[in-house]
């Protein structure tokens, strides 16, 4: 799964801009970074604010360390990675609907610097056929990986057409029909481009698991270059918590039989009072009530 972060406002942050000396306090012009292992992200500047709000979503507040003042406020959610195409949500707010994993394997068959492959193109010419005058040294080479202006690159391989990198990169894709990933092999010191390959994402979409296992040929490169990659696309749902199972209530205990109510129902009879009145006999021996008068011993 992804854990998705939202950042939402900050609040009583300290202010930067003085004036006069210092003696007139003005305020700030805050942006905020947010790291998360060795990615970073930054929001955009909000000029001359204290309280800067980047979306009107309020959560959970979070203090500010190492500040003397300051909280923001995060949204959370946990996103799990789906196959169901069915499941996915593209949307306008900015947020991600799917997400691409790359894993680089390597490439073969590189030409040694750009010039190599622009002569054999020129002259009509297979890598193999051609020979250059001057020994070229083999290519120290990276690979840019690429979505809209999201880059993100791999180790240099050093001293080799034939590169190995066995690195993955993953990235938030927000539309599958319209982004794709393009992939640059590069020199490492001239930043010369070596080759290309585009991959739209919708390709990914339609075939079996959203995975593409295979070595790609190259263009812009030479006859036989190819590379090697695996990507796979997963679309992102919100997770949400498992129902809380319900507990039967405990059992009630029954109500005990007072000692009163285990004799039966008290029925009224005439008996004879020593005023010569009827008294009515009570039901419970034990709660007779004696006579006022004065008890002969």
């Amino acid at each position: 799964g992804v854990v998705q972060v939202h950042l939402q406002e900050a609040r009583n942050l300290v202010p930067k801009d003085t004036y006069m000396m210092g003696m007139v306090k003005g305020k700030s012009d805050p942006y905020a970074v947010l790291r998360v292992g060795n990615k970073q992200f930054k929001t955009k500047t909000i000029k001359e604010n204290l309280n800067p709000r980047w979306t009107n979503e309020v959560y959970e507040w979070f203090p500010l360390t190492d500040t003397a003042s300051g909280e923001v406020h995060l949204r959370l959610q946990w996103l799990s990675l789906q196959t169901d195409q069915n499941l996915l949500n593209e949307t306008t707010d900015g947020h991600a609907c799917a997400m691409l994993a790359v894993y680089l394997d390597n490439a073969s068959n590189l030409p040694k610097n750009h010039s190599e492959f622009t002569h054999n193109q020129k002259h009509g010419k297979h890598s193999k056929e051609a020979k250059l005058t001057k020994r070229v040294a083999q290519p120290n080479t990276l690979v840019e990986l690429s979505i809209r202006d999201h880059v993100q690159k791999s180790k240099v391989a050093y001293a080799s057409n034939n590169p190995v990198w066995e690195e993955g990169f993953t990235f938030f894709v927000h539309s599958i029909k319209n982004e794709q990933l393009n992939v640059q092999v590069k020199e490492h010191e001239k930043k010369n481009v070596l080759g290309v390959l585009s991959i739209p994402l919708s390709r990914l979409f339609n075939v079996s698991h959203m995975t593409l296992d295979q070595i790609f040929m190259l263009e812009h490169s030479g006859a036989t270059s190819q590379i090697k990659l695996k990507a796979t696309l997963r679309v992102l749902t919100i997770e949400k918590p498992e129902p809380k199972p319900v507990l039967a209530p405990p059992p009630q205990p029954r109500p005990t039989q007072s000692a009163q109510g285990a004799y039966p129902p008290a029925s009224a009879s005439a008996s004879p009072s020593t005023s010569g009145g009827l008294n009515a006999a009570p039901a419970n021996p034990s709660q007779a009530t004696l006579p006022a008068g004065p008890v002969n011993g």
